[in-house]
């Protein structure tokens, strides 16, 4: 319930005046006979004509689509612009409507129709929640706590009791009705961790038929706009990337937690570090960002990384994030500017020197990528990436033994890196180290089946140590894996020739040349 008065810096508060201007005109003109109206509808303007804000949120929405500054196309142009935006209609609407505006325009809801739509759905979601018996039952006991009549409890606020009821018994009943929600929240969605995080996704999947509705992101922000419409305040706080919720009822903190049907808890989660509304949003971009860099996408990644960077502009680990698509599309110049900024931000950034690394090896400047290579060791002993990347770059300054030592560092590290296992059969392949190649190449197919070139490469080792039918063996494997292996076809057909296999010599040979022409050259 909130009275609004235009201001020369709200404009926001104007819109909603207007509006609320707007229901009183419509009652007149009702009165003066010009205009039918039903009884609903006059119910309803006489609220809004006192300046209580409509329930729902698609009502609410439909408030703000009339706001010119609140359009999503333009609040959605920035970082900052739609975190203002979001502050503003904290103000005037609450939280639950800030949360769900500011999620929807990051999501790419920018038009009324999609703003609405998907405030229609919350409203679904939420009435879901809110008409579950045990959860009337708790909020009935929390209205009678404040005498507002059972048949219409509204929505309760725990800073509106504390005058009215021992803190006690106000906490009873507003905990009740938490725990009722949570409870329900589970019950819709019993196996509801999964990976969409955003607003829109998590929506679809809650009202749908999916078994799960999103990882601990997307569940938080859905978790909070529900909650926080009943009254509490929420706030968010983040523990190995996983998000949980902070409610304050009559001055007590109960966490709850977003990803495991756990109890209701009054112990801070361990370790968990507390989330702004601008981290909040930072994460959502990144996620976002993160999601279009898994999918190629690497310039629609940068520019929403970017709007990370607006928020929280000392973010070594998002400037990182863009050096690693700039390297994805070979620009190693830029790369090494995103990086550089990284390391002023946080010098001690193992990711960032590795990432340095990676761009200097790019450009062949292998002194200078493995220096940054053992930077990043340096701060992270165990960074078993590094190690191998470490390893190539020795192997192309003709350093071997280092390189194999590299290599075996990051197989000791982890036993099951078949790339590094690869790389090590690589180098005892060159050193013509026939027999300990050939160990390397099994163990990372062994690993990864799927790897056609440790088939091919074990082939080469056994062929040039002249134990021909194993090699064959190899490299039938490799084009059972990879039929399109030109290489593969060509040496099996050797192989073939060898054997005096000639038929199968010929045929090997012309699979070859049918897929690589320039072989007949």
């Amino acid at each position: 319930m909130s009275q609004f008065f235009p201001t020369d810096d709200d404009p926001l508060a104007r819109h909603l005046e207007l509006c609320r201007c707007h229901a009183e005109a419509l009652l007149v003109h009702f009165r003066l006979g010009e205009v039918i109206l039903d009884i609903e509808a006059r119910e309803r303007l006489t609220i809004r004509a006192l300046g209580i804000l409509p329930d729902s949120e698609a009502d609410r929405f439909g408030e703000l689509a009339g706001c010119p500054g609140f359009h999503g196309e333009k609040t959605g142009r920035s970082a900052t612009g739609l975190l203002a935006a979001v502050e503003s209609i904290e103000r005037h609407f609450g939280q639950s409507t800030a949360l769900a505006y500011g999620m929807l325009v990051l999501a790419g809801m920018h038009s009324p129709v999609q703003l609405a739509e998907n405030a229609a759905r919350l409203d679904r979601l939420f009435d879901r929640v809110v008409s579950a018996p045990p959860v009337i039952q708790a909020l009935d006991l929390a209205a009678e706590d404040r005498g507002v009549p059972v048949k219409d409890p509204g929505p309760w606020n725990p800073r509106t009791l504390e005058s009215s009821t021992p803190s006690g018994s106000s906490f009873q009943r507003l905990f009740a009705v938490l725990l009722a929600v949570r409870d329900r929240v589970w019950e819709l969605k019993p196996n509801r961790a999964s990976t969409p995080f955003l607003l829109p996704q998590v929506l679809e999947c809650y009202l749908g038929n999916q078994s799960s509705a999103g990882n601990s992101l997307g569940l938080a922000v859905l978790d909070a706009i529900i909650v926080s419409r009943l009254g509490p305040a929420v706030s968010f706080h983040v523990e190995n990337d996983v998000l949980f919720l902070e409610v304050l009822i009559d001055h007590k903190s109960v966490y709850w937690d977003t990803t495991r049907p756990t109890p209701l808890s009054f112990v801070p989660v361990n370790g968990a570090q507390p989330v702004t509304p601008a981290g909040l949003f930072a994460m959502a971009w990144g996620s976002l960002a993160t999601a279009h860099f898994n999918s190629g996408r690497f310039d629609r990644a940068v520019r929403l990384y970017e709007r990370v960077l607006e928020l929280v502009p000392d973010s070594a680990a998002t400037l990182n994030s863009i050096a690693a698509c700039r390297l994805r599309q070979r620009l190693p110049d830029q790369a090494l500017a995103a990086v550089e900024r990284a390391l002023e931000c946080r010098p001690d950034s193992p990711e960032a020197h590795y990432t340095r690394g990676n761009a200097w090896a790019m450009m062949e400047q292998w002194p200078r990528a493995i220096a940054a290579f053992k930077n990043a060791i340096a701060l992270r002993p165990d960074y078993v990436e590094v190690y191998n990347n470490l390893g190539f770059a020795f192997q192309r300054t003709g350093a071997h033994e280092q390189a194999v030592a590299a290599f075996e560092a990051a197989v000791e590290i982890r036993p099951d890196y078949a790339q590094a296992h690869f790389n090590l059969g690589n180098i005892h392949l060159e050193l013509e180290r026939y027999d300990a190649a050939v160990r390397c190449y099994r163990e990372a197919a062994r690993l990864q089946p799927a790897m056609a070139q440790a088939w091919y490469n074990m082939g080469q080792a056994l062929y040039r140590k002249g134990d021909v039918d194993p090699a064959i063996t190899a490299y039938k494997r490799a084009v059972e894996v990879n039929p399109k292996h030109f290489g593969a076809w060509h040496n099996l057909g050797i192989a073939y020739r060898d054997k005096g296999m000639k038929d199968k010599a010929v045929e090997a040979l012309e699979r070859a040349v049918a897929i690589n022409p320039s072989l007949m050259r």
